[in-house]
This record gives C-alpha cells, sequence and structure tokens, in this order.
C-alpha cells in the first residue's frame, strides 16, 4: 500500500511538471518594453566604451611600455573628456554600450591586447565619424579631432612595444 502512495505521489508530481513545462513563457513587460534607444552618434558612444576598457587594460598592466603606458592612458583619458563633452553638447545621453553578445565578438580578433586593439578601430570611426560632419559641435570637434588621433597613435605605439617584447621571448 505503501509503495503504491508513494508511486502515485511520484506520478502527479512527473505529471505536473510536465504540464507546466509545456505552458508557454511570457515575456516581462520590461523586456518587451525596452527598446534600445537610437543614438545620435553611435561611433562616439562605442569609442567611449572601448577607451574606457582600453584606459583600464593599460592600469591593470605591470608592464611600462618603454615609457608609453602613462603617455596613453593620459592621451585615452583626454580622447574620453572631449567624447563625454560633445555627447554632452549634443544631448545624447550615455547610453550606447554594446551589447554582452557584440563584446565577446569584438574581442575575439585579437590573441593580445584586445581592449586596446579594439579602441584603435572604434576610436578611429569616431575620428571618421566627427571629421565627416558639419558640426562643430559648440566648438568641440577639432579637441576631440585632435585628442582621438592622438589617443590612437599612442595606442598604436603601446601595441608596437609589446609586439617587441613577446618577439624578444620567443
Amino acid at each position: 500500500m505503501r509503495s503504491v502512495i508513494v508511486l502515485g505521489s511520484a506520478l502527479l508530481c512527473v505529471t505536473g511538471l510536465l504540464v507546466e513545462a509545456k505552458q508557454p513563457v511570457k515575456p516581462t513587460k520590461s523586456a518587451t518594453q525596452t527598446p534600445k534607444p537610437k543614438l545620435k552618434h553611435p561611433h562616439l558612444h562605442h569609442a567611449l566604451w572601448a577607451l574606457h576598457h582600453a584606459h583600464h587594460e593599460l592600469k591593470v598592466s605591470k608592464e611600462d611600455y618603454q615609457g608609453h603606458k602613462e603617455k596613453a592612458e593620459q592621451a585615452i583619458h583626454h580622447a574620453i573628456k572631449d567624447i563625454e563633452a560633445i555627447l554632452k553638447h549634443e544631448n545624447d545621453g550615455p547610453f550606447g554600450v554594446p551589447t554582452h553578445h557584440e563584446l565577446s565578438e569584438a574581442h575575439k580578433k585579437y590573441a593580445h591586447h584586445p581592449h586596446l586593439h579594439h579602441a584603435i578601430h572604434e576610436v578611429r570611426e569616431a575620428h571618421h565619424q566627427l571629421k565627416e560632419t558639419k558640426s562643430d559641435f559648440g566648438g568641440l570637434r577639432e579637441k576631440a579631432l585632435h585628442s582621438t588621433h592622438h589617443a590612437v597613435h599612442q595606442i598604436e605605439l603601446v601595441l608596437k612595444h609589446a609586439i617587441r617584447v613577446e618577439n624578444a621571448s620567443k
């Protein structure tokens, strides 16, 4: 008798789970009502994100890159401030951060120093967007063009030194 009751209870539990599993899962309101905001300057947002991560990658690195680390950190800092100033002037909010999938895909291309490589790509795109626009962003455009160009140059110097060090250790 006891085994019949236990078996019957187990059968009811399994049947209940099957019925529950077959019911469709309804998406939550937040998932269906949160569209990605339209960005006025997507390349600037992506460059800003990439520069923040490149700056962090340099900060945590123990390598000095023959003195280029500090110069690159400063150049990145100035580019970040100039891009933020343009986005603030344009009232183009601090969204535009890539999705988790975009982040993982962007860095698969680079075996070493992925954030530095990706920052070069994104900042070049932002520089191109700044160069092609007719707006001077309230007088901020020229300063941002200079700082983004300088940041790319300094990151490239860091990467050139990193390659030399890696090749020498082989």
